[in-house]
Order: C-alpha cells, then sequence, then structure tokens
C-alpha cells in the first residue's frame, strides 16, 4: 500500500498498514516485491507469498488450488507472526521505550 507509505514519507520498500492487518486477519497474501525490507518482517514463502510478476501470480493461483492445506499455513503462519511482533500494542511499546530517560534511540525501532 504505497500510498499510506507516501502520505507518511516512507520508503516506497517499507510495507503499508495494510500487509499486516492482512496477516492478522488470518488471510494469505501475495506481496509485490518492491524492496527487501518485507523479509524484516515476515518470513518470504513462508508467512507471506511474494511476487514481481503476472507469471508469479498465476504460479500462487495455482498453489491455492494444487495445495490449499499449505496456503492455510502460509497464513496462520502470518497470523501468528503479526500477533507476536506486529500489533499497535507492540508499537507502542517500542516507542515509550525509545522515549525512556537514557534509552539510545534506534531509529529502526517499530
Amino acid at each position: 500500500m504505497n500510498i499510506a507509505n507516501r502520505r507518511y514519507q516512507l520508503p516506497q520498500a517499507t510495507p503499508g498498514p495494510r500487509t499486516f492487518e492482512v496477516a492478522l486477519s488470518g488471510s494469505p497474501q501475495l506481496y509485490f516485491i518492491n524492496g527487501l525490507e518485507i523479509g524484516d518482517h515476515f518470513t518470504l514463502d513462508a508467512e507471506i507469498l511474494p511476487f514481481d510478476s503476472v507469471t508469479d501470480i498465476a504460479r500462487a493461483i495455482e498453489r491455492t488450488v494444487d495445495e490449499p492445506q499449505e496456503i492455510y499455513a502460509i497464513a496462520q503462519r502470518a497470523q501468528i507472526r503479526a500477533l507476536a511482533e506486529h500489533t499497535y500494542v507492540h508499537r507502542a511499546r517500542s516507542i515509550l521505550d525509545a522515549c525512556r530517560p537514557g534509552a539510545a534511540w534506534k531509529s529502526d525501532a517499530a
């Protein structure tokens, strides 16, 4: 969701909020690879399905037909990871931790 990223002046490679919302919903998702930052948040091919061509999309659709249980497992793993690491509670804790007296500022804290 590059539109949301532009509003907050984030690089295009930064995953937008819908990436995390889809994962939290328990739905499998294809993710257009326009940078490798998504790999900092989800494991490619295990929690999220990357693509960068129409051929990749066609393969993913075929895979949902041929391997529905594996696609469901990918969605479950993404949901578990999102709940464990990527909720607003996690982000708020990171902000509060960064604001504590003597805390070292981390530009990558999220």
